[in-house]
């Protein structure tokens, strides 16, 4: 009875967050609706599914353990995001940049972009290996260098399309070049990251440049599509592979839906409530060490200092997939996470809820500060970070998202070089009143 009483909390939790974020127009742009409404099309059919079939391995204690770390994290989020920011650290000058070379540079990221995913496609497997979520060696250095480019690129060029007076028709050749790539990734390797990338940076840069809004019933639609989408990912991901496109048609949207709610096997909550049930009976618990261990596995190639010096800067503290096979006798599948939720508990317990805070903090004050400086390059930050805040801390976890803000600086760092403008920018022209 307590797990079904948890998880209605953490369910009215979610509608409140979403109802907050309906009764403003501007706060669906915002941290605190989008990562509730992520984690409605992500989490809620996970937590279903846990709850009617929660296997061999999770007891109603774990179940119990993760249901009410789900609640403290979106609480968390919630609060995070009311936290005030000083006035004087949004009044703080952007860094001005030549909005010519600025719209260059986009151009040359995106095209960069375009030759990774083109490179990822030619080379042996590539493609599955970007479908399955797994991959190592060069794909993952291709992959890193693609997602760079492309993911600060694209925003750029949409933003300067839509500020544009130019006619409509000079416009459509960039537009489409933007947009082509980010678009068949989500469509012909179903990435739910380029999907998500797709509607921020054209929502949200409609709305910096044009104040367009999204109406209510299309919003509310747009997430029982993308949650009906997410619980079918599965079975159009294996007709990508197939390459068979006429089964398609064949795909009963309802049915599986009904199964995944009923009876799913493989749940990334399930390898959060094992892995935090672990966690809690062994006491291994990894105080942030896993960030480190990310860290390294992201950033330092093995192909050049050596896969066992790589691995000997680990610090390898944290309880990990591998490590239930021995306790549980219980494997977490390939290409499967533990969730941010997960995550956070392994590191830091019941606190870990505190990095969800962090992160809405973090997309307050960029969102505070691209809409007191209407400055491009800071809008372009705000979109990247809001994808890593949501995307990557729901579904993977916190220690991927403080490594997309070092993504976010590396390859923003050449722009910001070669952009980089003398005279001072203009004051803001308004501040007050941003909520």
């Amino acid at each position: 009875m307590i797990n079904y009483l948890l998880a209605f909390v953490l369910i009215v939790i979610y509608i409140l967050i979403l109802i907050w974020g309906l009764n403003k127009k501007d706060r669906i742009y915002q941290y605190p609706f989008l990562v509730s409404g992520f984690s409605v099309v992500f989490l809620l059919p996970q937590i279903i599914s846990l709850i009617n079939d929660p296997g061999t391995v999770v007891t109603d204690a774990a179940l119990s353990r993760v249901l009410f770390m789900s609640i403290l994290c979106i609480g968390a989020s919630w609060i995070g995001y009311q936290i005030p920011i000083p006035a004087n650290w949004l009044l703080k000058k952007p860094t001005n940049l030549n909005q010519k070379y600025l719209s260059g540079m986009s151009f040359v990221y995106v095209g960069l972009g375009l030759f990774f995913t083109i490179l990822l496609t030619v080379l042996p497997d590539g493609q599955k290996i970007e479908l399955t979520g797994q991959g190592s060696g060069l794909l993952t250095i291709i992959i890193f260098m693609m997602r760079g480019f492309l993911y600060l690129g694209f925003p750029i060029i949409l933003l300067k399309i839509f500020k544009s007076n130019k006619t409509l028709f000079s416009k459509i050749i960039p537009l489409l070049f933007a947009i082509s790539i980010p678009l068949y990734h989500a469509i012909f390797w179903g990435r739910r990251s380029s999907t998500f990338l797709l509607f921020l940076s054209i929502s949200i840069s409609l709305y910096f440049t044009k104040k367009f809004t999204i109406g209510k019933p299309l919003i509310v639609a747009g997430i029982i599509l993308a949650l009906i989408l997410n619980l079918n990912i599965s079975e159009y991901r294996n007709v990508l592979i197939s390459g068979e496109w006429g089964q398609l048609q064949d795909i009963e949207y309802l049915e599986n839906t009904k199964d995944y709610l009923q009876d799913n096997k493989i749940l990334e909550l399930r390898n959060a409530a094992v892995m935090m049930d672990l966690t809690t009976k062994t006491g291994r618990y990894g105080l942030g060490t896993l960030y480190w261990d990310q860290f390294v596995f992201q950033f330092i190639p093995g192909q050049l200092i050596g896969r066992e010096k790589k691995d000997s800067l680990m610090l390898k503290k944290s309880i990990r997939g591998h490590h239930l096979p021995l306790f549980y006798n219980y494997r977490k599948s390939g290409g499967t996470t533990a969730t941010g939720i997960g995550e956070a508990f392994t590191q830091f317990d019941y606190f870990g809820c505190l990095v969800f805070a962090i992160a809405g903090l973090i997309c307050k004050f960029w969102w505070l500060r691209s809409l007191t400086w209407n400055n491009t390059f800071e809008q372009v930050v705000y979109i990247n970070i809001l994808q890593d805040a949501v995307v990557k801390s729901v579904t993977i976890g916190h220690s991927w998202f403080f490594n997309g803000l070092i993504i976010i600086f590396v390859f923003s760092l050449p722009l910001i070089l070669i952009c980089h403008y003398q005279n001072s920018a203009t004051r803001p022209k308004f501040y007050k009143g941003l909520t």
